[in-house]
């Protein structure tokens, strides 16, 4: 692949990052109860000396050593994620750059929005092919350990995580039911657009969408590889 291409790849790749991030910003700053994960990152921030940030990094680098002592190999990307989405997360909510979200009706449209931009950043550096999150790692880990169902083991995942961030005075509301319904299904419909995108001829050099618009987890690239490989 040209360098050039790479590059631009790489870019979006970090583009993924930060709307990720900016997304999550907008579910926090809408009080209205937060992602399952982001649930476990701001009850460790409000219990130990750490920015929401810092501890989605804690947590990300965690669960990384975990999908590796299961026999995941993280790419990349992967690295990147653990890194970056708490950077970005910290700078967009120091530098005040998400609208407040003062009424009834205006907190539910940053919920729903952020939702929307955090899933548009997750299909971003999934379709680049440069690396899975952490905690889809960790997720690939225990689906091999185990050998239950995808759907199983994340839905038993995220309420231990919802739990613990719960009873360490994390945010649970009808954000965290609305995020965890809507994350599946966004992604998906976002991934689908970036399918018909790597048709064209840019596209098809930049863009490496797992699936076409049906999504099947058990096809992405990072759910095919060998233990250890």
């Amino acid at each position: 692949m040209p360098p050039a291409t790479s590059a631009v790849r790489f870019v979006l790749l970090l583009a993924g990052f930060f709307l990720l991030a900016y997304g999550s910003a907008m579910v926090i700053e809408a009080h209205l109860g937060v992602a399952p994960w982001t649930v476990l990152h701001l009850g460790l921030a409000g219990r130990l000396p750490l920015t929401v940030g810092m501890a989605t990094q804690l947590v990300g680098l965690a669960v990384l050593l975990g999908a590796v002592a299961l026999g995941v190999r993280p790419r990349l990307g992967t690295w990147l994620n653990m890194l970056m989405v708490g950077f970005f997360l910290d700078m967009v909510l120091r530098a005040d750059l998400v609208p407040a979200f003062a009424s009834g009706p205006a907190r539910w449209v940053g919920l729903l929005g952020g939702n929307m931009v955090a899933t548009l950043g997750i299909a971003t550096y999934l379709s680049v092919d440069l690396g899975a999150g952490p905690r889809d790692s960790l997720m690939l880990g225990l689906v091999r350990v185990t050998g239950r169902p995808v759907a199983q083991v994340r839905s038993t995942l995220e309420l231990a995580v919802v739990g613990t961030g719960y009873l360490l005075g994390g945010p649970v509301g009808a954000g965290t039911v609305a995020s965890a319904l809507l994350a599946g299904p966004a992604v998906q419909a976002w991934l689908a657009v970036f399918w018909l995108a790597a048709g064209t001829r840019t596209g098809s050099r930049l863009l490496r969408p797992p699936v076409p618009a049906k999504i099947n987890l058990l096809r992405f690239p990072f759910l095919r590889q060998t233990p250890g490989g």
